[in-house]
């Protein structure tokens, strides 16, 4: 389980919290829990329910590491998304079509802004090589 970085100031994004909140079923396999969502502008924390005396954050998802797809289930009835990130996926389906297509359609627009901004945040290296003695053979 990730924690959440409290002494994060405004500056860095992350307590510009979005609107969006809900609450959604996660599906791994076999296994199905109840879980809330939070969108905030660099990441996606997943909790247990929301209005139960012990509220814990299951996981703290940068957007940069996140991918989206559309989860094809006919028993689903389109109101389910699939989450990707290293070492974890899994299924969520919403409570209606629109909060899923409302959800879908943010969530892409926030992981496309912090994959920009990841890709801003990239340094060149430069590689000083005077030091380096020239050599004709390969091996040498």
């Amino acid at each position: 389980m990730e924690t959440i970085n409290e002494k994060a100031t405004p500056s860095e994004g992350r307590y510009q919290a979005l609107p969006l909140q809900v609450p959604v079923e996660l599906r791994k396999g076999w296994k199905k829990k109840q879980r809330h969502l939070f969108l905030f502008s660099d990441v996606l924390i997943v909790s247990n329910n929301v209005h139960k005396k012990k509220f814990k954050v299951k996981y703290v998802i940068p957007l940069s590491y996140l991918w989206i797809g559309d989860y094809v289930d006919s028993s689903a009835g389109g109101k389910s998304i699939v989450l990707f990130w290293p070492m974890k996926n899994f299924v969520v389906t919403f409570r209606s079509r629109e909060q899923k297509d409302q959800w879908h359609f943010f969530i892409q627009r926030y992981i496309n802004e912090a994959k920009e901004i990841a890709e801003r945040k990239c340094i060149a290296l430069q590689i000083n090589t005077k030091d380096i003695p020239d050599s004709t053979s390969a091996c040498a």
